[in-house]
């Protein structure tokens, strides 16, 4: 097994193929993003329903519920900070030379 940047050459005595190469610069895990970005929008969705019921009952007179005032208190900031994460973790795949999530090489960035 030779390592040359971010190519493994893989030469086995198997007749066919003899030699393959195998790109491991673009292996990064990315079965977690999509998960956390759909957590992330229904979290935001969901608080801004519950920030929409706290002003409905707080103009109706009415206390809202402890969970819903708490859902709407706690879950943008959360539902943001999720979305931050997956911004710069997007970031990064694309610095490490392709394009995240997508497992094909980017096109240099102009460079």
């Amino acid at each position: 097994m030779l390592v040359s940047g971010f190519k493994v050459i893989l030469c086995s005595v198997v007749p066919m193929p003899a030699c393959s190469t195998v790109n491991v610069g673009f292996m990064t895990p990315t079965r977690f993003r999509r998960p956390l970005m759909i957590t992330a929008a229904a979290l935001a969705v969901i608080s801004l329903v519950a920030v929409g019921t706290v002003m409905a009952m707080a103009f109706a007179g009415t206390p809202a519920p402890q969970w819903v005032t708490f859902t709407a208190l706690f879950g943008l900031p959360l539902a943001f900070l999720l979305l931050v994460f997956l911004v710069l973790d997007s970031v990064a795949g694309r610095r490490r030379g392709g394009a995240a999530g997508s497992g094909t090489p980017g096109n240099g960035g102009g460079r």
